[in-house]
């Protein structure tokens, strides 16, 4: 194993299908110097992976058979094009510099410059020409508010630009030279690059760590309940890595299928955009929690008996290695390895970077819901639980946990004296934590929607609930599905203390 590992990030910033063939474009320092490549997933080169030009690129578009990569900050001169047919490359050095980057009308949009001169600017190219750059060809965007460009979309026929704190929209009909540029909102604006997606007819905006959704120009915050919390905390995994590790892609936002995924950081939490619902996501895998920006992988999809759609990701990571080298197998860490991920369930499931001996055992998922705390209506009287129970479609067993809160805890100041202020639990139990009860039913038959009793009884003033449950994630263990819970509860004696 090397003593100094380089900076083996690796961020996907392009996909497309060429004459039947997908391919993912990838920039990464696993050698330790930036360099954009071309990985063939299907066709003539499948397996492929083709060095495309040294320097570090943001993302690349495509025009008829050619891909552009836009040069990232701090890489002025590295602008690209790759020819598909095959595999020409020719560099643009007048290609404008920024991580925020769109087609639109036919020219190369590019801004997202922070730290670097003429921040709030947004360059253009010629008429279907992305190699031809003239100085003229620009728009600042409020310059004077001292926020950056951070991203670009296309919404219905129009240039959305998010700033650090605004957003704004720019259109024209016939020439940029006719362009309008309006401001829609001055409090809503993007962190970053890649935190802003679009899903149907919204957009999604991550702002710090806060959700909105943006549709027809009106920003709603769908994550008022759950404010993202900041946990910037790594792997601890001496075996793989040498000298450290830290974030290279800390916060990022991405919607695959009816999902939006968020990354803030240590936490990856997920808005079903169908139910308007929120989860939280992470595993006991550094290869597979820490992953990076996602990315959709079929542009065309050549299958028309595919019913899903293939995602690809890189790492969230810089400083991780695999202890086996390059494209090997063992236990890794992402080091130059991509992620391609199917929105279904399968009768397989593999994670070819993990075999051990050509035998794999897939994983867990473990699946953990928490409610609130109740206080079933009767907030003056404690209540007797005689059991719960949960109705739920699963084949393996189920864990119920319960957290009973009461108010007759108490706690002297004497107690208190060795604890600092955030050594201490909450208010009620400041000196350890909420009391709870925890059983585990076996499966019994087969998968199958099924009501498990949890036989628990107990008092209590408010009650608040834990289920676990898991899967492997294919068809032979079936998912997981929790349908509702159900508590029968009695009343007992009222509160004997005054309530605030």
């Amino acid at each position: 194993m090397s003593t100094n590992p380089p900076d083996s990030y690796q961020l996907v910033i392009g996909t497309g299908t060429y004459e039947g063939a997908r391919y993912v474009i990838v920039n990464s320092s696993h050698t330790g110097s930036a360099a954009s490549y071309i990985y063939f997933v299907d066709g003539a080169n499948s397996g492929l992976l083709a060095k495309i030009a040294d320097g570090s690129h943001s993302k690349s578009h495509r025009i008829v058979d050619t891909v552009y990569l836009v040069p990232d900050i701090k890489n002025p001169g590295v602008g690209c094009s790759y020819r598909l047919s095959d595999g020409l490359v020719t560099i643009i050095a007048s290609m404008p510099v920024g991580y925020a980057s769109i087609v639109y009308k036919d020219r190369l949009w590019i801004s997202g410059r922070r730290s670097e001169p003429n921040s709030s600017r947004l360059y253009f190219s010629d008429l279907a020409s992305f190699d031809s750059w003239p100085g003229t060809n620009f728009f600042d965007i409020a310059p004077g508010d001292g926020d950056a460009v951070n991203e670009l979309i296309v919404y219905q026929d129009n240039i959305i630009i998010f700033k650090d704190n605004a957003t704004y929209v720019l259109t024209y009909d016939t020439g940029p030279a006719q362009a309008v540029l309006q401001v829609i909102n001055t409090d809503v604006g993007a962190m970053g690059p890649r935190c802003v997606d679009v899903y149907e007819n919204s957009v999604f905006i991550l702002k710090y760590n806060q959700l909105y959704e943006m549709s027809n120009y009106d920003f709603v915050r769908v994550s008022v309940k759950i404010p993202f919390e900041y946990d910037n905390s790594f792997p601890i995994s001496s075996a793989y890595t040498v000298g450290g590790q830290w974030w290279k892609y800390p916060f990022w936002l991405r919607v695959v299928g009816d999902r939006a995924i968020v990354r803030f950081y240590n936490r990856i939490y997920v808005y079903h955009l169908r139910l308007r619902a929120w989860t939280r996501w992470e595993s006991e895998d550094p290869n597979i929690h820490y992953i990076g920006p996602i990315m959709r992988l079929d542009n065309t999809n050549t299958d028309v008996l595919r019913g899903f759609d293939t995602y690809v990701a890189g790492s969230t990571l810089a400083k991780s290695m695999d202890r086996q080298g390059i494209g090997t197998s063992g236990n890794w860490t992402l080091y130059f390895k991509i992620f391609a991920m199917e929105d279904r369930y399968s009768d397989e499931n593999q994670e070819t970077g993990d075999l051990i001996s050509g035998l794999f055992t897939p994983p867990d998922i473990k699946l953990t819901l928490t409610t609130k705390q109740f206080d079933v209506g009767l907030s003056h009287r404690f209540k007797r639980l005689m059991h719960w129970g949960i109705n739920c479609y699963t084949g393996r067993d189920a864990t119920g946990t319960l957290y009973p809160y009461s108010v007759a805890y108490k706690v002297s100041w004497s107690q208190l004296a060795s604890y600092q202020w955030h050594t201490l639990n909450t208010w009620f139990y400041p000196l350890s934590g909420v009391p709870s009860v925890t059983q585990i039913i076996p499966s019994g038959t087969g998968k199958q929607i099924k009501f498990i009793r949890f036989p628990k009884s107990l008092r209590f003033r408010l009650l608040q609930f834990k289920v676990d449950m898991a899967t492997v994630g294919n068809t032979s263990d079936g998912p997981c599905y929790l349908y509702n819970i159900s508590a029968f509860i009695a009343s007992k004696q009222i509160v004997p203390k005054a309530v605030n």
